[in-house]
Parts: structure tokens; sequence; C-alpha cells
């Protein structure tokens, strides 16, 4: 017998909704994001050889995080493909 858990079948329960954790997650988030960007907005300049560039500290910021996932994700990918094929030969 399967036994409903919402907020309507609990006893003592009427008229009180569910939490929605998701939209307070990706609340909390966007203010956190506005934040950092309200406080990082100071130009910045990087050399790198002879280039220099110039930009907003938060695009730096921003470049770097998706750098940064990106190469976690490739390496993570690897390491998986590398040890799937290492089984195989077992």
């Amino acid at each position: 017998m399967l036994y409903e858990t919402g907020p309507a079948h609990r006893p003592g329960m009427k008229g009180v909704k569910s939490v929605d954790w998701k939209m307070i997650v990706v609340f909390v988030l966007i203010v956190l994001f506005v934040v950092i960007t309200v406080q990082n907005t100071e130009v910045v300049s990087f050399t790198l050889l002879f280039w220099q560039i110039t930009m907003s500290r938060i695009v730096w910021l921003l470049i770097t995080f998706v750098v940064g996932v990106a190469a976690g994700y490739i390496l993570s990918m690897i390491r998986c493909r590398s040890s799937n094929s290492s089984e195989e030969e077992l």
C-alpha cells in the first residue's frame, strides 16, 4: 500500500504548503551572484607575455570559473574512460 506524504495528507497540517527547495536554492544563488557582481565591478589588467588585457573583474572571475569547470569535467571524463578501458582488458 502506498502512503501519501504531501502536506494535505498529514494530520493537523491543513493549509500548510510544502517548501520548494529548488526555488530557495535558485533564489539564494541569484542573490549571491548579484552581490559578487556588485562588489567586483572594477577594471583590472592582466598581462600575458606581450598581451595586456583589461576588463571587469567579474568577467575574469566568470572566465576562470568556466575554465575550471570545463577542465574538471574533461579530466573526469578522461579518467572515467581510462578506468573503463583498463577494466575491459582484465
